[in-house]
Order: C-alpha cells, then sequence, then structure tokens
C-alpha cells in the first residue's frame, strides 16, 4: 500500500517536471488529463484517470476524481490537491480511499545536490487489517480488525528509494486468533477459545530506516491474554520475502495501567509476572513466519527495556 502510494507521489513529480521543463502555461483540459496522465503513469505500472485536470506555472495542479489501478485489483478514488512551482511539489491534501477506510496526506518533494527528497504525512482511519496483511501473504489466516493512526515518512529518492519515518498504529474491533505468533501464545498457555466477538485492541510504534521497519513497541489485548513484544522486517523493498525477526510475549496477568516507578519496581514485576507467561522468537519471512517457543530467560533482556519503556511513570 505504501509503495503504491508513493507511486502516486512521483506521478504528480513527473508531471511538475515536465510543466516546469516546458515553460509555458498549460490550462484546464480534459484532454490533458487522458493523455499526459497515462503518459506518466504507464511506466510505473499505474493506470490513472481524471474527471479533469489543471496544471499553472508557478500556480497550482489540481486533479479532481482520479482513479488509480494497479495490477487490475487496486481501484480507488483518490482527490490530489496541490501546487507545483519550479523547486518543489506541494500537495496541499490527498484524500484515498483505500483498504476498507481513509486515508489522507500531504507531501513535499524537492530537488537537492542531483536527488530528490520529501516529507510525506499521512493519516488514516478505519482500515481493514484483513485486507492489508493478505495483500502481502494472500494465504495468511482471518486477521479481523480495524486500523488508525498516522505515519510520517521522510523518503530519499536517488539510484533506490531510501525511507525514515516515525508512526503510530492502534488496532480496535480485533480477533487475532489465526495469527500464528498470537495462536502459539495461546496454545503455549493452554487456552483455548470458541467464536467470540472481535473486542481485541493494541497499539504499535514503528519507524522506517532505510528499507527496514523496525516495531520498536507492539501492546495487544483480547481474550483475557495481554501480548507484548518488538519486532523487524528487515527489507520492505524484498516484499513477502523479506526476512523478519522479534520476539513475543503473552501473559494473563496483565499490565496495562501499572506505572513504574524505578528499576526495582520492574525487577520485582518480573519475578512475579514469569508465573503464567509465555514467550516465544519470531523469524523467517514475512510469507513464511517462524515461530519458535522459548523459556522467557531468553527473551528477558529485550522484555525488560520494553517494560520499562512502556510502563514507566
Amino acid at each position: 500500500m505504501l509503495r503504491r502510494i508513493i507511486k502516486v507521489v512521483v506521478v504528480l513529480g513527473m508531471l511538475a517536471a515536465m510543466a516546469v521543463g516546458a515553460g509555458t502555461r498549460i490550462l484546464r483540459s480534459d484532454w490533458l488529463a487522458e493523455r499526459v496522465l497515462t503518459k506518466v503513469s504507464t511506466p510505473l505500472g499505474l493506470d490513472v484517470h481524471a474527471e479533469s485536470f489543471s496544471l499553472g506555472w508557478g500556480e497550482g495542479a489540481t486533479l479532481d476524481t482520479v482513479q488509480v489501478v494497479e495490477g487490475g485489483d487496486w481501484a480507488h478514488d483518490v482527490r490530489i490537491t496541490g501546487y507545483v512551482t519550479p523547486n518543489r511539489l506541494l500537495i496541499e491534501q490527498a484524500d484515498f480511499k483505500v483498504l476498507g477506510g481513509r486515508l489522507a496526506g500531504r507531501a513535499r518533494l524537492s530537488p537537492r545536490g542531483g536527488n530528490y527528497y520529501a516529507s510525506v504525512v499521512a493519516d488514516f482511519n478505519d482500515l481493514s487489517l484483513d485486507q492489508l496483511v493478505h495483500a502481502v501473504d494472500p494465504n495468511a489466516g482471518t486477521h479481523t480488525g480495524r486500523l488508525s493512526g498516522s505515519v510520517r515518512l521522510l523518503p530519499a529518492f536517488d539510484r533506490r528509494l531510501v525511507l525514515a519515518s516515525e508512526g503510530l498504529v492502534r488496532v480496535t474491533q480485533s480477533d487475532l486468533a489465526d495469527n500464528g505468533i498470537v495462536r502459539t501464545l495461546y496454545n503455549t498457555l493452554s487456552l483455548r477459545f470458541g467464536a467470540q466477538e472481535p473486542t481485541g485492541t493494541g497499539e504499535l510504534r514503528l519507524s522506517f530506516e532505510g528499507p527496514a521497519v523496525v516495531f520498536s513497541s507492539v501492546e495487544y489485548f483480547n481474550r483475557g491474554v495481554e501480548i507484548r513484544g518488538a519486532g523487524t522486517i528487515r527489507n520492505v523493498n524484498l516484499g513477502a520475502a523479506s526476512p523478519i525477526e522479534g520476539y513475543a510475549v503473552g501473559s494473563t496477568r496483565v499490565l496495562k495501567g501499572i506505572k513504574l516507578p524505578g528499576l526495582g519496581a520492574l525487577d520485582h514485576l518480573l519475578n512475579v509476572f514469569q508465573t503464567g507467561a509465555a514467550s516465544v522468537k519470531i523469524g523467517g519471512t514475512l510469507q513464511d513466519t517462524q515461530v519458535r517457543v522459548v523459556p522467557l530467560p531468553e527473551v528477558l533482556g529485550p522484555f525488560r527495556r520494553l517494560l520499562w519503556v512502556q510502563l514507566r511513570e
């Protein structure tokens, strides 16, 4: 999804470059929308159409009711309003209907030292977790949940795309019993559940570091079990083949709401917490995730640091 949205931004950047290079005023034109958008979007594997398109020298570029199609299975309305000058492309507002929800963003693209640098801020609401997971792995089980949050991206375009970012994602109306990590923790805790309403909630903090996505803090609660952990997707450019690594700890002893006044309180909490807890290490790839049950002491170091960040006063 992220790479597709970036492609739309690139299309606008190419339009800006064409306008700057021509040095002439281009007026509102449905013909321009059809011919020019097709020319700049086809090399990116996109099919882009707009009901109308206007672009003025040093003024504004507006695309209305744009439809973006990639691979025949991603077609959504996009409304984008922005401006272009010889030195920058500014998207004041972009609104996407994607993954069953809405994504709104703004972006800036400018050249510097022969490269292109950008800033993208995206806010999203009510996205389908299940659709997102199956976009990565069509054979994955059911991942019920709705996603909301915000992400700030700082992409740089040289010979390759390099990303830096930070973001916060919240999940609600969720049931992840079919997820391999969650299912393994449930089974290790000898918990068996029937069908239930999706009431799970969670929060994760993430950042992009080059091609890697780092999940520095993950919290999830459902069916009376609290799960905490962290992990890394090593190279998003590899898609489903990207190596992953991480760990997760599940327990029926809920820590949410506890505030730690100091490290002594943390160590005391961990001594009590180890009873009735299960822990796993995560490896493999996004498409072929390997989950291995391990004793809690094997992940205690990073888990202790994670709790200190999550629970300290």
